[in-house]
């Protein structure tokens, strides 16, 4: 079910989780969305860190993915897994051809039962990167991002009062929902987590 209520939220905002490409209006409207949806209870809520990145530095970026999910008591197993899927898109957005300066989105949407809830987490940031002469790979200069963090806990009471409405909605197995991110296509690399 949380699969299927996330699926309707990124078409509603008609986001495309499968494109390297930043659409601000579409993102917008789909956090928007995410924030207001009727079906998480009462534990919902959006955080937003300013931490300092650049090339090699994504130690500040990993405390506040793990220092969410803890407070949202999600298990660490879970944050890691999020920061591997971190890993692979900055992996494929350095690699990727386009302008000496572009502004990538790094967007992670994690699906998590813990302790008897079932959390849809929501994770992104932008960052600028460019591209040093005479190179084929992207880089990121030292800068200030704001990384937003989003956890919704399924309320099961109101979703059982409104199955027959979420029936009607586009159902994906998790498995093809997983696939549709563009990272999943790539081989898989790990973010090193260094000062």
């Amino acid at each position: 079910m949380a699969a299927t209520l996330h699926r309707r939220l990124y078409l509603t905002a008609a986001v495309d989780p499968s494109s390297a490409e930043y659409a601000g209006t579409a993102f917008a409207r789909f956090r928007y969305l995410f924030s207001t949806s009727p079906f998480w209870d009462i534990q919902f809520k959006v955080v937003t860190h300013e931490v300092k990145v650049g090339d090699a530095k994504y130690r500040p970026f990993s405390r506040a993915l793990h220092a969410f999910c803890e407070s949202s008591r999600i298990s660490p197993e879970i944050s890691g897994a999020m920061l591997d899927r971190f890993g692979a898109m900055l992996h494929l957005a350095l690699r990727q051809d386009g302008p000496s300066e572009k502004r990538s989105l790094l967007l992670n949407s994690t699906i998590a039962a813990t302790e008897g809830e079932v959390h849809v987490v929501l994770a992104y940031a932008l960052a600028e990167l460019s591209m040093p002469r005479l190179r084929d790979v992207y880089r990121i200069p030292d800068q200030g991002i704001q990384v937003v963090f989003g956890d919704g806990v399924l309320d099961y009471e109101f979703c059982q009062r409104h199955a027959n409405s979420i029936r009607t909605y586009e159902a994906t197995p998790i498995n093809d929902w997983e696939n549709l991110a563009s990272a999943n296509h790539e081989e898989e690399s790990v973010c090193e987590d260094t000062a």
